[in-house]
This record gives C-alpha cells, sequence and structure tokens, in this order.
C-alpha cells in the first residue's frame, strides 16, 4: 500500500454619556493634533505590511529580490529592460515568428510599468500636500490601487509570455530570476488589491470609524492576553487620526448598568464572581468572541460604539522599545528601557505613586512620549517589518471587526484570533486564567508534550505533559529590587512585592480539545476537581482545573484522555492537529511524539521532522509561536 502526499495539508508552519466625560483639551489630545501624521503613517504602515504579507515571509526580506521595495524593483526593473533589449537583438532567436512578437509585448508592458511606477514615486508628496490641506487621504491611496492593479496586470502578461517560451527562457537564467521576483510582485500585489477597500475603510474612507485598543497586561494571563487594565480609543476620518484618548478600565466600568445574570458568561465566575465588566470582556480565547463582550460592554455603558477592536498586551511595548533603546518621561524623571520597563511601569501603578483615584495616570505621559521617541528614532522599515511580523505571528496584537471584509483582512493576515477546527480533527489549546490577583504569571516558565497513541484498531489516545516553574527566587527579586531603586524606588511595601514578585501564581487552566473527547486520567491536580465542560461557542469540549504555584517551586500535570473519532487503518488514513498558543505568552517550548501500535504502519509526517527514537517513538522538538499543524499518514501493515 501507498500513500501520496495529503494535498489539502498547510505548506510550512501557521504562523493569521457620549465620549464618557466631556473635558477640556488635555496635552494628551493637543499632542495628537499635532502629530497626527505620524500615527497615520504609523497605522497605514501596519496595514501595508499586513497586506504586503510579510507574516510567514520574512526570511525571504533578506534575499536580494524579495524586498519589494521601490528601490530594489528600479533596479531589477531596469536589468530586466536591459536584459530584454539584448535577448531581443539576438537575431537567431527573432527567426521565431511568435517569440518575435511575445518579445514586442514583453516591451510594451515593459514601458507601461516604467510609466506607471514613475506616477507612484510622487504619491509620498501628495500624500504631505493632501495633509498640509486637510484633504482626504485616502484618494492617494485609491490612486495608489488603481495603479497596482494595472500593474498586477501587466506583471501576469508578462509571466504568461515566460510561461509559452518557458524552453527558450530557461537557456537564460537571468529570465527565471525575474520570473521569481514577478510572481512574488503578483502575488503581492493581488492581496493588496483584494484587501485595499478594507484599508480604505479602516482608514474611514466612506464614514468615520472609531477604534479601541486594549492594553492587557500579559503578566495577569487572560484568554487573549491578559488583563485588561485600560484602553485606547479614537477615530480614523479620511486617514486623520482624530479624537484620541485613553482611558483607566475602572473609570469605564464604574458606569456600567448591572448586568443580568444570564448575559454573564459562565466562567466569568471564577475571575469576578457576579461582576462583570470589560476589565472582563476577554473571556474567550476565540478574539472574535471576546471582542464582541467589549463591544456589547461599552454600548451597555453608553459609551459610542467602537470597530473595530484591537488588542495588544505588554510585549508589544517592550518589543518596540527595545528598537528605540530608551524612553525618558520627564514628569516622572524616568528613563525606561526593554529590560526595566514592565517593573517599573507595574510597580507605580500597583502601589498609586500618581493617586489614589488614578494609579494609572503615567499612561496619558508614558502614550505620548513613547510614539514622539518613537518618532524621532532611527528605526528601519526593515527593523518595522521584522518586529510587527514577530508580534502578529506570537499573537501579542489581535483585531477584530464586524465589517465582513475588514474582519477577512484580519482572518488572511493572521491577526483575527478566531479559532476554527475540522471534523474529525485534533486540537489543543491550553488557555489560562490568573485568578489570584496578582502579576506573577511573567515568572512562570512553562514547557510541553504531547503524545498521540495510535492503537490497531484506529483509537486515539492523548497524552499532555505541562512542566511549569515559577522562576521567581531571592536572586531574581533582589535584581528587580535593583532596578527600582535605580529610579529612586526603595522600601517596597510588602502587598506590593507580594503583587509584583513573591506572591503564589493562581491560575485556571482551560485545556480546548475536539468535542466530545473523554478525560481517562489526570495526575498533578486534584483529579476529582478535573471537570469536563462544553464551550458552545467554540463547539470543543474543554479540562478544567485550577493550580497554584509559588515563588521556585515547580509542577508536572498529566491529562490523558480519549479522542471521539477513529482512523480508519485498513483503508489508510491521516492523523491532524493543530495547536494553538494562548495569546499574551512567549513562545513556548514544545515536544510532539507519536507511538503506533504494532501492525500499524506510518508512511510519512507532517512536517517532516520527526525523528524515530529508540524506545519506537517518533519526536519532533520546536517552539509553539502562535499555531503548529502537525500530521501523520497511517495504514496497516
Amino acid at each position: 500500500m501507498s500513500f501520496k502526499k495529503i494535498k489539502s495539508w498547510p505548506k510550512g508552519w501557521y504562523f493569521n454619556p457620549k465620549n464618557f466625560l466631556k473635558k477640556e483639551e488635555s496635552f494628551f489630545a493637543k499632542f495628537f493634533h499635532l502629530n497626527g501624521l505620524f500615527l497615520i503613517l504609523i497605522l497605514i504602515l501596519l496595514l501595508v505590511f499586513l497586506s504586503f504579507q510579510f507574516f510567514g515571509k520574512i526570511e525571504r526580506f533578506k534575499l536580494d529580490l524579495s524586498a519589494l521595495n521601490i528601490v530594489d524593483f528600479e533596479k531589477v526593473w531596469g536589468e530586466f529592460g536591459e536584459d530584454l533589449n539584448i535577448l531581443a537583438e539576438d537575431r537567431i532567436l527573432f527567426k521565431d515568428e511568435s517569440l518575435k512578437k511575445s518579445l514586442a509585448i514583453l516591451n510594451q508592458e515593459y514601458e507601461k510599468i516604467l510609466d506607471i511606477t514613475g506616477d507612484m514615486k510622487i504619491l509620498p508628496s501628495q500624500f504631505l500636500i493632501n495633509f498640509s490641506q486637510k484633504k482626504s487621504l485616502t484618494e492617494v491611496l485609491k490612486i495608489a490601487g488603481g495603479n497596482i492593479s494595472q500593474i498586477n496586470e501587466s506583471f501576469t502578461q508578462i509571466n504568461n509570455i515566460f510561461e509559452k517560451h518557458q524552453k527558450i527562457f530557461e537557456s537564460y537564467p537571468e529570465f527565471l530570476k525575474y520570473e521569481q521576483y514577478f510572481n512574488e510582485a503578483i502575488f503581492l500585489s493581488k492581496n493588496l488589491e483584494t484587501h485595499l477597500l478594507a484599508i480604505l475603510d479602516l482608514l474611514g474612507d466612506r464614514y468615520p470609524r472609531k477604534y479601541i485598543v486594549l492594553l492587557q497586561n500579559s503578566s495577569e494571563i487572560r484568554p487573549t492576553g491578559g488583563f485588561i487594565g485600560g484602553f485606547i480609543t479614537f477615530d480614523m476620518n479620511d486617514g486623520y487620526l482624530e479624537n484620541l484618548e485613553y482611558f483607566d478600565v475602572y473609570t469605564h466600568d464604574g458606569q456600567l448598568p448591572d448586568i443580568s445574570k444570564e448575559e454573564i458568561p459562565e466562567e466569568i465566575k471564577f475571575v469576578a464572581g457576579s461582576q462583570w465588566g470589560l476589565r472582563d470582556a476577554n473571556i474567550s480565547p476565540d478574539f472574535s468572541i471576546s471582542a464582541k463582550y467589549v463591544q456589547k460592554l461599552l454600548e451597555a455603558s453608553k459609551a459610542d460604539s467602537v470597530d473595530p477592536v484591537i488588542a495588544i498586551d505588554l510585549s508589544v511595548a517592550k518589543e518596540f522599545l527595545s528598537l528605540i533603546d530608551n524612553l525618558y518621561l520627564q514628569d516622572f524623571d524616568l528613563n525606561l528601557n526593554e529590560e526595566n520597563f514592565e517593573t517599573i511601569l507595574t510597580y507605580i501603578v500597583e502601589s498609586k505613586l500618581t493617586g489614589e483615584n488614578s494609579p494609572k495616570e503615567i499612561f496619558k505621559n508614558l502614550i505620548p512620549e513613547f510614539l514622539k521617541s518613537l518618532k524621532n528614532s532611527k528605526v528601519s522599515l526593515y527593523d518595522l517589518s521584522i518586529l510587527i511580523s514577530k508580534l502578529v505571528e506570537e499573537k501579542h496584537i489581535q483585531g477584530y471587526s464586524n465589517n465582513l471584509e475588514i474582519q477577512n483582512f484580519f482572518k488572511d493576515y493572521g491577526i483575527a484570533g478566531e479559532i476554527s477546527i475540522k471534523a474529525d480533527e485534533d486540537y489543543l489549546q491550553i488557555v489560562e486564567i490568573s485568578i489570584g490577583g496578582n502579576k506573577t504569571d511573567r515568572w512562570i516558565e512553562e514547557k510541553i508534550s504531547h503524545n498521540t497513541l495510535i492503537s490497531g484498531d484506529g483509537k486515539i489516545l492523548n497524552e499532555l505533559k505541562i512542566l511549569r516553574e515559577n522562576s521567581m527566587n531571592l536572586e531574581k527579586l533582589n535584581q528587580q529590587k535593583v532596578i527600582l531603586k535605580s529610579v529612586g524606588f526603595e522600601n517596597i511595601d510588602p502587598i506590593v512585592e507580594n503583587i509584583l514578585f513573591t506572591g503564589t501564581n493562581k491560575n485556571r487552566f482551560r485545556i480546548y480539545v475536539p468535542l466530545g473527547a473523554k478525560l481517562e486520567f489526570a495526575k498533578g491536580v486534584d483529579s476529582e476537581t478535573v471537570e469536563t465542560k462544553i464551550d458552545d461557542d467554540l463547539h470543543l469540549t474543554y479540562f478544567a482545573f485550577e493550580t497554584e504555584l509559588a515563588m521556585g517551586k515547580s509542577q508536572e500535570i498529566f491529562v490523558v484522555y480519549s479522542l471521539p473519532f477513529d482512523l480508519n487503518l485498513k483503508k489508510g488514513d491521516e492523523y491532524r492537529l493543530k495547536i494553538v498558543k494562548q495569546a499574551g505568552k512567549e513562545p513556548i517550548i514544545f515536544a510532539k511524539e507519536f507511538l503506533f501500535e504494532t501492525g500499524v504502519k506510518v508512511y510519512s509526517f507532517y512536517p517532516v521532522e520527526f525523528e524515530k527514537e529508540d524506545d519506537g517513538m517518533f519526536l519532533m522538538k520546536g517552539i509553539l509561536k502562535g499555531e503548529i499543524n502537525v500530521g501523520a499518514v497511517v495504514g496497516i501493515e
């Protein structure tokens, strides 16, 4: 018996009251009015990176022909024109009338693209002119979209000619290089063309669009990345950023009416009892569901409707700080960097140094100063593209919109955070929720291994092992105190020390598996307290339990469960597994193992990196950054 590679397998690792209170315009708001152009450019930059599908393609960026910027394009395009002229002078080739006509078309399309790209070079200046005159910025992007559509048609025509005369062009290696480059150009331009309407809509082309950006604290982990401590709202109108404000989440939640018990998700009781607010809206690991809760709770408080909903966590801030090296807050006389940012910021908030009623006042200084420093830095587009790609792949940036075109845009480029599973497909996502009220998740280090046993009758048994260690110890505690002392914070309050550093980590686990999976065995937790539940929104089963882990301690959790479907080994079948990392968590060391009962034969694996061990197991080790798809084709010997 033989099996061909399953064509449907993926081609690589998967990486996807009004205005509250009316106030006098603050320095924070004035700053953004003055620096709106920079924010607009950052937003457009993010959208363009998404549409050009840098995610999963960043390694190609390092190759000579993959950086699709205008400088490289002009260089390659010029070389193509020179080589085209040389080819056209080959008298032997010109005896082929079909080729002669094709070369004439090539030259025609070459001149057409040359004219279009020449026109596109003035778009940045048009953008600046429109900004200075307060004209529509989205009109400039519409012009660019029309140009890209024409370029795409010309590239398609050129590549059709390459295919038509493939044998001839194979004799000219330089043209194979161009074909590869133009295929990439077609791919990128088609994606941009497909999502241009969504990008324009995001920029407020037809009507203003109000954004909300949730600021999630991943040191207090929640299903979509972390506790929502605050949020930013702003409007995009014809490409202009307006009405930007920062809100402490408790200010908003204080305006919420009582929510009926019937409307409160069941899992909320483990986090907040019967008090449901925006701070706990991200209770579902599916960001689209949690985002809808955010919209619902905002509307319940009589706030303006928001769409889209964007979420970021602490990793976004820390990674951007790594690019600008240092951030100085004059009002607090603080120098923040990638290493001390989280420690100092959370200490100021938890110690309420800016006032009992406004512990997060520092954010109103931090955000504009951060953007100002980024604006004045020498960060390259290459560095930004690498960083944004990494953050999206690792699920530190997520987005949701009620608008179908925008949501499809988010889905295509990995920021939608939606959960989907196919029938008869294995699924694993470990979701943790901090229930201890402290910020100790930053000290927890984890490793995961997942072992699948396939028996001769096609039944599947999975063993999941989670190794957790609370890395906080006296040495690390002293290091944190040194950081605080370096900026003048001494004599730390024991309560604050417990919240930030030494407190016992208390989390509720939800291990998501296929609907109908059956728990067979649990160890490392009180097996009698492990509950088997069904998430009706996700159509998945999950095993729920709580754990505690004190500083310096470690624990191993074993969960064994059987799947609700069998494999048809007589005809030959495939086992598929999707593993998804929780948003907000850093990449996790991961191992996947297979064990096959005697008489079961494996024909191929996806990915191919599986190696057979001495004990008969097949093992693959790696880092779980976002999502991984695993497969095995199996049958009877």
